[in-house]
């Protein structure tokens, strides 16, 4: 499957949503007057953890002996994420 999106983790600069694993790629400007509130844009960074968790989740592949955290770890930490009580 082709990745339609820019690669996460995401994190704010200012008013820039940047890749963190690529960080000339910018994922998305606000503009000044359209200042988003802190929680929201908690929300839009944590995008591509929250759909990676979904991915997992659908899948329903339980069976890796290597996965650090299972499927529903991995969304408990995005949703911990969107609330701020991890970065």
């Amino acid at each position: 499957m082709t990745k339609m999106h820019t690669a996460g983790p995401w994190k704010w600069f200012s008013n820039t949503l940047i890749s963190q694993t690529k960080p000339n790629d910018i994922v998305l400007r606000v503009l000044p007057a359209f200042r988003l509130e802190p929680h929201d844009e908690a929300l839009v960074a944590a995008a591509p953890d929250l759909l990676a968790a979904l991915e997992d989740i659908a899948r329903g592949d339980y069976s890796d002996p290597f996965c650090r955290l299972t499927p529903e770890q991995r969304a408990r930490d995005a949703i911990a994420k969107v609330k701020g009580h991890i970065s």
